[in-house]
């Protein structure tokens, strides 16, 4: 396996997870640049706001992306880029991701992707990506969201390689926009569109075999630190998906909030009990090293053995990359059957 990544102190980024820094930086990343994937991972301080699919190509290299053969030495500039290739039978050369530890223990990439592949992959920081190791790497095609090539500069990495990039829209079915405009760039579109079809049908299935009688709402959150955390609507993914299984995200509250985009509002720690949904999901990776400390911060809060789930013993914790769309298509229904699994009473 490729050797892992330092933990870097990048001065924007869009984690899933915590980085391993002070508090008072840790909710000044999680704030500035939220979900990915906490959006996700949106990847280098944001998302695009450029229209659904639409990609923008710069030629490079042996040639303007797309054109003549079918490129060998594919580089992913992030986590999610990976994620959408492997899923279309792509094994990039390498591809950025994040700190070590925001998996687990001596895990580079999402445990979901190594079973394409990705023990293949070499890990590159994605929030300081090197353009001198990316010429090292002699890619035939480099490709990411727009936010990702952007902080590179669309320019530079033209100079090394055909570069491609998709928007990514910040809608609750933006991991599904993002996988066609990856395969558009590989010509694998019909790939996409049978993946997506596996998908619709796994999710009809758990909707009408594994739906939990007697509950209809739920409560969606992520922890940001022990002051505040996101509440997710319906809007974000992880609420879409919720919803497409009887669980509609709860998010009536006793006074406003802060909209931050992408489906997700913020709220103070002192809030947490305005929580009502009838069941509790929590995203985040209980196997990470960076989610410990939030997960027993939330687990702490007075307010939280008050509220309705928790008493109900409803509650579940959700892989927050996987249910945010951005570990890969295949990886979704697996994981939304565990949580709802989860959410039954003993």
């Amino acid at each position: 396996m490729p050797a892992l990544l330092a933990p870097p102190s990048p001065p924007c980024f869009l984690p899933p997870a915590d980085l391993l820094v002070d508090q008072a930086t840790r909710r000044d990343l999680l704030r500035g640049a939220g979900v990915l994937g906490l959006g996700a991972l949106l990847t280098a301080c944001g998302g695009s706001s450029a229209g659904q699919g639409e990609q923008r190509s710069a030629s490079g290299g042996s040639g303007a992306a797309g054109e003549g053969a079918t490129p060998q030495r594919v580089v992913a500039l992030e986590h999610n880029t990976l994620a959408y290739l492997l899923d279309l039978g792509v094994v990039p050369v390498a591809a950025g991701t994040f700190a070590a530890g925001f998996f687990g223990p001596d895990v580079a990439f999402h445990p979901s992707l190594y079973e394409y592949g990705a023990a293949e992959v070499d890990p590159l920081p994605q929030v300081e990506l090197d353009l001198e190791s990316l010429v090292a790497l002699a890619a035939d095609l480099l490709i990411g969201s727009e936010s990702a090539v952007d902080a590179v500069g669309r320019d530079p990495l033209a100079a090394i390689a055909p570069t491609t990039s998709y928007a990514r829209p910040g809608t609750s079915t933006s991991y599904r926009d993002e996988l066609r405009a990856v395969a558009r760039s590989l010509g694998r579109e019909r790939r996409a569109d049978e993946l997506l079809a596996e998908l619709d049908a796994e999710l009809a299935d758990l909707a009408s075999t594994r739906a939990l009688p007697g509950v209809s709402t739920a409560s969606v959150v992520r922890p940001i630190d022990d002051q505040s955390f996101y509440l997710f609507t319906a809007d974000s993914t992880a609420g879409a998906l919720l919803a497409s299984v009887g669980l509609d995200p709860a998010a009536a509250l006793d006074a406003p909030a802060v909209d931050r985009g992408f489906g997700r509002i913020e709220l103070s720690a002192e809030r947490l009990g305005e929580l009502r949904g009838d069941v509790l999901v929590v995203l985040a990776r209980e196997e990470g090293d960076f989610d410990a400390g939030v997960l027993a911060g939330l687990r702490a809060n007075p307010l939280y053995a008050g509220l309705p789930a928790v008493r109900a013993g409803r509650v579940a914790v959700g892989d927050n990359f996987v249910l945010l769309g951005v570990a890969g298509v295949r990886s979704i229904a697996p994981e939304l059957g565990r949580v709802v699994d989860r959410l039954r009473p003993a």
